[in-house]
């Protein structure tokens, strides 16, 4: 889709979509959440969260997909979780246990796997 259309275009409907499947999973506890207790700070962290950490990331990864291989997107896109549960670790806003250690090792895997995959199927057609 990225070789077709504009990253934009595609997050935009990527985003509606997901939307629109989130919205009647969620609108029970939206709908009785009490808009008024948030905070500046805390509005200010919503916005950040959606535009920085949310929509640009996103869109970063897909310009990125148009300019360099899906395996080093994708192991770009995989670490991250990693790397965030290790600095929120160690802010003290979370700790590591057995899950965390197992997913992170299960995203190496799954990273490792891919690459190795992709290295073979070059390796066999000569590229």
């Amino acid at each position: 889709m990225l070789e077709k259309y504009h990253p934009v275009t595609v997050m935009k409907w990527t985003f509606t979509f997901g939307m629109l499947t989130t919205i009647p999973v969620g609108y029970s506890q939206w709908s009785t959440m009490d808009w008024s207790l948030i905070t500046l700070n805390g509005w200010l962290g919503i916005g950040f969260v959606v535009v920085f950490a949310t929509y640009l990331g996103y869109l970063l990864i897909s310009f990125g997909l148009r300019r360099l291989s899906p395996t080093i997107v994708s192991t770009y896109t995989y670490i991250n979780p990693v790397i965030a549960a290790y600095l929120a670790s160690l802010m003290g806003q979370d700790h590591i246990d057995f899950v965390m250690v197992l997913s992170a090792f299960l995203i190496f895997a799954g990273v490792f796997v891919v690459s190795r995959q992709r290295n073979n199927e070059q390796k066999l057609s000569g590229v």
